[in-house]
């Protein structure tokens, strides 16, 4: 019992780490803490690497999901209805794109237990309209 707790906190610590560093390469703390998701845990053991259940909660539900720069689906294909996205423990990005929507970029600390990513996308800015005169 008590190896398994060190065990567990031990990876909560690894990842925290794991985070805090890819932030600081990514810019030196370009990346928003409150666009950073942490996830812990209950183990899920599948075959090859641990993994945990992200569900995300995407507006628009038609936005393009991508994981580490690999394109996985529309947003509402991981809503949780009728999947979750299945990723392993560890630090991952996640960008979100769509049409007259801004991209959103999201940090996420994949530890052991499953999590909700909820993202509302903002418009993309109209430019102004040139006036004839």
């Amino acid at each position: 019992m008590i190896k398994t707790m060190t065990r567990n906190r031990t990876a909560f610590v690894s990842a925290i780490a794991a985070a805090v560093f890819a932030l600081f390469v990514a810019g030196c703390g370009s990346v928003p803490l409150e666009k950073v998701h942490v996830v812990t845990p209950e183990l899920q053991l599948t075959k090859g690497a641990p993994t945990a259940q992200v569900t995300l909660q995407i507006v628009p539900e038609e936005a393009r999901v991508f994981l580490d720069g690999r394109y996985m689906g529309r947003a509402r294909d991981f809503n949780g209805e009728p999947s979750v996205l299945h990723v392993t423990h560890g630090t991952h990005v996640l960008r979100f794109e769509a049409d007259k929507f801004q991209n959103e970029l999201t940090t996420v600390v994949v530890t052991e237990e499953p999590s909700l990513v909820s993202v509302r996308m903002l418009p993309r800015p109209q430019a102004p309209e040139k006036s004839s005169s």
